[in-house]
């Protein structure tokens, strides 16, 4: 081989190897780190973190795949450090498709479903479940309360949640209390019910007591030195002796709530008057066992069902009438959301 010849095939194999890395197969590659649904975290080769990308490239054939050949969707900025947990919440079929991500030492929650941060975006210091199984995560701006059925606060200060399906849920915002009620918004014959819940009280009052059980479920709120009775659906109501001897409802006569046998200043007396450390403890004013679940603020206050309905303190029939509606009712709601029949817990 004269030099000649080996001269040409040096310059041909560096021209192939300048044209090779010109086309970017000798290129550094992106670091990808499988998310799920083509999220993916991506660090470049000149980045310290990785960043969530949403990858789209398609193939000859129309398809799918995952690789970056077509520029992806940038979700967040390169932050993160590349390490993935997975969370589960029982309560929440969705949780199936969240991951923790790490930044800095902090935590935060992705919804793979949706492409977003969720928590408003802020780091978690601690996820967990109350007592009916709910799940909420600890944020250093509040509580962040999660569900499957939309309508709820995003974050509140304190919260309780009690009922069929956890579906009151009494929470604190600067301080106040309100309530908020899981209802059915559409139910088809032979199809799920479709929950949704809705503001029964705003966050507006110093205390608030909520009653259920063995024909309660209403309310006693304090705000401006003043103690009121709310029914189920956050009307506002008087308590009145039934029309059954030696039992009560609120069924007022006349909308200014003048009728006979009103009773609502001793009833609600009896009510603010319930120890808060009550388990089972019987009370003679309403006939049966009390629990209250909360504190000096706020609380659940759950009445033991009567053996004898006929002889507890509510109504045999419809309980204290909490969902039934007034001529004279201002605040009435639309059909499509439904209380349940029954004032069960």
């Amino acid at each position: 081989m004269t030099r000649k010849t080996l001269l040409n095939i040096i310059i041909v194999l560096g021209a192939s190897v300048f044209i090779l890395i010109k086309s970017g197969i000798f290129a550094p590659k992106d670091e990808l780190v499988m998310l799920q649904n083509n999220y993916a975290l991506c660090k470049k080769p000149d980045d310290k973190h990785f960043a969530i990308h949403r990858l789209l490239s398609v193939n000859e054939d129309g398809g799918w795949n995952r690789s970056l050949e077509v520029d992806p969707i940038i979700v967040s900025e390169p932050i993160y450090d590349g390490t993935i947990e997975t969370i589960t919440c029982p309560d929440i079929k969705d949780s199936k498709k969240w991951v923790v991500l790490t930044a800095a030492g902090k935590k935060y929650l992705f919804d793979c479903s949706h492409g977003k941060l969720l928590l408003d975006g802020y780091s978690f210091t601690q996820y967990s479940q109350d007592n009916t199984g709910g799940s909420y995560f600890n944020t250093k701006v509040g509580i962040y309360p999660l569900s499957e059925t939309p309508g709820l606060p995003t974050k509140v200060e304190k919260y309780y949640r009690t009922g069929t399906g956890n579906d009151t849920f009494i929470y604190r915002q600067k301080g106040r209390w309100g309530v908020y009620n899981r209802v059915v918004k559409e139910h088809r014959a032979f199809t799920t019910p479709e929950y949704i819940y809705i503001q029964i009280l705003p966050a507006q009052f110093d205390k608030i007591r909520l009653i259920r059980g063995d024909g309660a479920f209403h309310y006693v709120a304090y705000k401006n030195g003043k103690w009121q009775l709310f029914d189920a659906r956050g009307r506002k109501r008087e308590m009145c002796t039934s029309t059954t001897e030696n039992q009560h409802q609120m069924n007022v006569k006349t909308s200014t709530g003048h009728g006979e046998g009103i009773i609502t200043d001793t009833y609600i007396s009896n009510i603010i008057n319930i120890p808060t450390n009550s388990n089972n403890q019987y009370n003679s004013y309403l006939r049966t066992q009390c629990t209250y679940s909360g504190d000096e603020e706020a609380g659940i206050i759950i009445l033991k069902n009567h053996p004898n309905k006929y002889k507890r303190f509510f109504a045999a029939r419809n309980g204290d009438w909490s969902i039934f509606d007034f001529d004279w009712d201002n605040k009435r709601y639309d059909f499509d959301y439904n209380y349940p029949s029954e004032l069960s817990l």
